[in-house]
């Protein structure tokens, strides 16, 4: 059993430090080309980051996963705000959502 705890406990520590790949495959959909991040809202499946864009493929357990009282993706789009989603950001997201949901299937395990 310990074992177990020490084997996650690594690699949970290389994916919240960034040392592990795992990158989450995430879409963009929008109705007229708008990166801006204004509004950052979940609904119907989609992460809207303003009133015509969104991003596929962050399901309702990621968006809703909490680190230190924060729910991650939420907050850091929210510390974004004003600025375009360019593709050094939406990578980053594609990361940030691939940890959450590898710490998600870790968790399950113990």
């Amino acid at each position: 059993m310990f074992k177990k705890y020490v084997e996650a406990g690594n690699r949970l520590r290389k994916l919240h430090l960034m040392e592990a790949n795992a990158i989450k495959e995430l879409s963009i959909e929008s109705t007229d080309n708008n990166l801006l991040i204004e509004q950052v809202k979940y609904k119907d499946g989609k992460l809207y980051i303003n009133k015509s864009t969104a991003i596929i493929g962050v399901t309702e357990e990621i968006f809703n996963y909490y680190i230190g009282g924060y729910q991650v993706i939420d907050k850091w789009l929210k510390s974004h705000k004003g600025e375009v989603l360019n593709f050094d950001n939406f990578t980053h997201i594609k990361k940030i959502a691939g940890i959450i949901e590898e710490t998600i299937k870790i968790q399950r395990t113990l």
